[in-house]
Parts: C-alpha cells; sequence; structure tokens
C-alpha cells in the first residue's frame, strides 16, 4: 500500500497543495500502474513533465480524470494522505515495479567492441516495424541486484556520454515477459 505525507494537486483547479516530489512520484508511479480503461496512465507510463510546474498541472488533470473515471464522490483533482482517492489507486494499481541498485562500481570501456547494433529510439513509438541503427558509445559495466523478482542479479551495459554521464540519466529495464513470469525466451 502506497502512502503519502501530503496533498498531491491542485484542489478545483484553484488551490495548490504542498506536491511534494516523493508524494508525486507516489501518484505518479500509481497512476502509471492503473490501466487507462480504469483512469490511470499506463499506457504511457513514465510520460511525465520534467519540469516542476508542468509536472503539477498534468498531476491534477490526471488526479481529476481518474476521479471522474471512477466515479469517485469528489472529483477535486487532489489526492489526500489516506483519502478515498489513494485508497482506489492502491486498489487498482498493478504491482509495483522491480527495483535495483548497482552494486559493482562502474569500468567505462570495458568491452572491446567499437559498434553496436541497437534498436532505433525513433522507431519504437508502436506505429510500423523497428529498426535499427549502428551506434559506436563508451559503454559502462554495471551489476545490478533486484528485488521484487525471482532473478536476483542482472548484467547492464549502458552508454555513456562524452563528459562521462550515463545517456538519458539512470538506465531503466524494462522485462518482457517480467524476469519471474514463466517460460521466457530470450535472445
Amino acid at each position: 500500500m502506497e502512502t503519502i505525507s501530503q496533498a498531491v494537486g491542485i484542489r478545483n483547479g484553484v488551490t495548490m497543495m504542498p506536491n511534494i516530489k516523493a508524494d508525486l512520484q507516489t501518484v505518479t508511479g500509481l497512476l502509471d500502474r492503473i490501466p487507462s480503461s480504469q483512469g490511470g496512465t499506463a499506457d504511457m507510463p513514465g510520460a511525465w513533465s520534467t519540469d516542476r510546474t508542468t509536472l503539477v498541472a498534468e498531476v491534477a488533470d490526471a488526479i481529476t480524470a481518474f476521479q471522474t473515471q471512477n466515479q469517485l464522490p469528489v472529483v477535486d483533482g487532489v489526492v489526500d494522505p489516506g483519502g478515498p482517492t489513494l485508497r482506489l489507486m492502491n486498489q487498482l494499481a498493478g504491482p509495483a515495479p522491480i527495483t535495483g541498485a548497482v552494486v559493482l562500481p562502474d569500468s567505462p570501456n570495458i568491452l572491446n567492441q567499437d559498434s553496436w547494433f541497437v534498436a532505433d529510439p525513433s522507431t519504437l513509438n508502436g506505429g510500423g516495424p523497428i529498426h535499427g541503427q549502428w551506434i559506436s558509445p563508451q559503454l559502462t559495466r554495471m551489476l545490478i541486484r533486484v528485488t521484487g523478482t525471482s532473478i536476483q542479479w542482472f548484467g547492464v551495459v549502458v552508454p555513456r556520454d562524452s563528459s562521462g554521464g550515463i545517456i538519458g540519466g539512470p538506465p531503466h529495464i524494462f522485462f518482457t515477459p517480467s524476469p519471474n513470469q514463466h517460460p521466457c525466451s530470450c535472445p
């Protein structure tokens, strides 16, 4: 059961709630685990703005849509701690995502391959076939310990930018099917 410390959203489109960062993350995380047919955003998880002002407005709109879709008695664009909106979000949300932590320090350039054939990100929108592209990134190896699944360890290689940072920020790793489902065939 996910909890929040203070209210999230904009009450009746007028009164700004505290919208503490951790609470915003909890609410967006719940919405991202609820199917759109039930008022959630699972069809586009993580598509939230990185600008705080825009994010709060998006979250308030999503809360209002959730409350309306589920015919809650109060439709005000706010999730209150322990309130009916939060209880229903917890009830409808799918399982919590698998989490992990890097346990092997970064080791830049550990692989001796100059280029890699990968999926072209611009073709991953689901509107057509996936095309590949060759990239020549600086790579970093990480060993990740995972909780919430039957498989406990994963090796991951992520590209670095020219300044040494991980391209796109912290990597997000997705499994289809999830690693605790069977059968799973991997190439």
